[in-house]
Formats: structure tokens, sequence, C-alpha cells
């Protein structure tokens, strides 16, 4: 029977989304078992994610408990001291998924984006628990995964709203690989290219059979040469100049030069890590950064909900509206203010002052408000219509 000491943890670890997909999807090739993938293939990744749910899970809620998501690129996991009492119950509910995901088996993998930004949190719970740590890292030039996240933004702006311009990628694929190069164990880490494995697929796999340390490899290749598609590396173009660019192109350099064959080695990660001076500057000016990315997703996320139920409320306070009386102006009044957080986001603050400020008869007042609304909010429809309606009234 396999313990914890014997089993062999090999998580994938990288931000670009497509590759480490294709990444998890090869290792499982290989019959390692890599969780509750379930079906997620979509029009964005029509061959599927291959992410834990579980996993997933766990990372959001330990994310919301640090005031932050998977999208804010200002986070620094970094930052925190995971040993401390009040991670206890994360430390515990994430071994407990790790046991009910794959048991006894002797070697597993993983990936989750977000267990890469998470990095030291996972790597001091498996360290812990007694597995031997073998992560694979794939990496691409920073450019490339900002091409990449921002073509996958303008397709669902809710999802990818916090990442959406270059620098903002490009911090947080930095932060995200400073903090796995200053936590890579004993073990060494195997470094995948994303390059190497879209054109070098056969070589790639025959260094993750070393790492790994499996003996089949037949079904891996045959697996993979019917999977992996030039089309995997379709983000490409010229490298913007930014700082947050140059300094995650910079990292991305040393990250390539401290492997050898393939590996990156404790002590050469630690002492990349260290070098890393630009970072290390910055690093403790970035938690204002992340508080206010949070509250700016936080409160995106409420104004989302608003839209959704923003016909049902307009429809119960026009009804009441109607009725002429002092009771139905309450009643309208009512429909906003118990139906909806009285301190709630900005958009939320604005759209209701505009409704008001019509029922009470101050049309000055809401126009106003809802050029306010337009300017602050462009992509918030129903202001859109209102303002075509005032419009057209003028003309």
């Amino acid at each position: 029977m396999t313990t914890r000491r014997q089993a062999v943890a090999a998580p994938i670890l990288g931000v670009h989304r497509s590759g480490t997909s294709a990444l998890a999807a090869i290792v499982q090739s290989f019959d390692i078992p890599i969780g509750d993938i379930g079906d997620q293939a979509s029009d964005e990744n029509p061959k599927g994610f291959f992410e834990s749910q579980t996993l997933r899970h766990v990372n959001d809620d330990l994310f919301a408990f640090l005031e932050s998501s998977w999208d804010n690129w200002a986070f620094d996991a970094g930052r925190h001291d995971f040993r401390e009492e009040h991670f206890a119950p994360f430390r515990e509910r994430a071994l407990a998924a790790i046991d009910q995901l794959f048991g006894k088996a002797a070697l597993w993998s993983v990936k989750d984006p977000r267990m890469a930004q998470l990095w030291p949190f996972w790597q001091l719970v498996l360290a812990q628990a007694g597995f031997t740590i073998r992560p694979i890292i794939i990496i691409r030039p920073p450019h490339e995964v900002a091409m990449s996240q921002i073509a996958r933004a303008s397709r669902n702006l809710r999802v990818h709203r916090e990442l959406t311009d270059e620098e903002d990628v490009a911090a947080l694929w930095a932060l995200t690989m400073l903090n796995i190069m200053e936590h890579v164990g004993p073990e060494g880490a195997l470094l995948v290219v994303h390059g190497d494995l879209v054109y070098r697929t056969g070589d790639t796999l025959d260094r993750i059979r070393a790492h790994l340390r499996v003996r089949k490899i037949k079904a891996a290749k045959d697996f993979a040469a019917g999977f992996i598609e030039q089309d995997y590396h379709r983000a490409k173009g010229e490298v913007p100049d930014g700082p947050w660019m140059t300094i995650a192109g910079r990292l991305f350099a040393d990250i390539q030069a401290a492997a050898v064959d393939g590996i990156v080695t404790q002590a050469a990660a630690a002492e990349l890590a260290a070098a890393q001076g630009d970072l290390h500057v910055i690093r403790p000016m970035l938690d204002g950064a992340r508080r206010a990315v949070w509250r700016a997703r936080e409160n995106s996320e409420e104004a989302w909900r608003y839209q959704q139920i923003l016909p049902t409320i307009e429809k119960l306070a026009d009804r009441a509206f109607k009725m002429k009386t002092d009771q139905g102006h309450a009643m309208a009044r009512s429909a906003y203010r118990h139906l909806l957080r009285v301190d709630g986001p900005q958009l939320l603050t604005l759209w209701r002052g505009v409704r008001l400020a019509k029922w009470a008869g101050d049309r000055e007042e809401a126009r106003r408000l809802l050029r306010q609304v337009v300017d602050l909010y462009p992509e918030f429809q129903p202001a859109q219509d209102a303002l075509a309606r005032s419009r057209a009234k003028k003309r």
C-alpha cells in the first residue's frame, strides 16, 4: 500500500491556460490521475481545460479569504505566511481534497492555474503531508500570454474583466513565476517551454517521462500526435515595452537559462529569484493595489448581478408609480431601497438616483445623473437606451 511519504505529487504550474491544459491532457495520457476534471470543453477551448473542480473551489475560497481573485494582477502569495493558525482550516481542507481525489495513488498530477498563483500555500501543504513534490512548470513568452488573455477577455468580459491590458497580464505572470521559483523544493522542477510542447513534442514527452520516472510512453506519444496542434501557439506578436512586460520578459529569459536539461534545481531557482531586484523593490507596495483591484472586482460583480434583476425591479417600480398616489410613489422607491443595498456600488447608486429623480419630477437632475452613468459605465445598456430615448424626444 502506498503511503503519502511514498507518493509523488506532480502538479502542473503555469499562467497560460491553454498551455497548461494541453500539458495536463498529455500527463493524463501517461495513465497518471489528474483529478475530477469533468467535461469542460467550450468555444474558448474546445478540447477542454483539464482542471480539477474540487481544487478550484478550494483555491477560489482561499483567494476570497485573502481579498483577492485569480485575475488580481497585484496579488502576491509570497507576502503571506501560510503556516499561521488562521490558515489551518484551508490547509486541512486542501489536504482532504487531495486525499479524496487521489487516495493512495503512487503518482498523481493536477492542474488549476490558481494553484500556480497560490503555489507557496500548496507547496507547504504537500510538503507537510509528506508528499515527494516534482512539479512541472510550463512557461510561455509573457507577451504571448498577454495576447492570448486579452483575446479571451474580449469574448467574455464579465469573467475576464480585470485582465484586459498587457501590463496587467505581465504583472500577474511575473509575480506568479517569482513565487514558484521561490518555492521549488529539493526534487527540483521540470521546465517545459510552450513552444517545445507544440513543436518538439517527442523530446518534451521524454523529459516528462524521466522527471516523473514512469516507463510507459508509447500511449502518451500516440495521444499527443492527435491532440497537439500548432493552433495551441496562435497568439504571437511584437513585444510591448511597458515596465511590467520588461520585467516579465527578463524573468522569462532567466528561468530558461536556469534550466539544465529541462530541470531547474532548488538552488538555481532560489538564486534566480533572489536576483530579481526590480520585483523585490515593487513587492512591498503591491498590497494597496491588490485591495483596490479586489474592491473594483466586487463592485463590478454586484453591478452585473444588478443588471440581471433590473427588469423585474423596474417592472415593480413602474407599476407602483402608475398608481399615481403617495403610496404608489413610496412603493416605487421601496422597490429600489429594499431590493438593493443602500450602500451599493457606484453604478447601482447612480442608476437608482436617475430613476428616483425622474419620478420626483426633477428631470434636470435625472439627465445629469444619466450622463454620469453613461460616461462612467458605457457598457451599461439600460443607461444607453434611456439616453437614446432622451435624444429622440429632443428631435
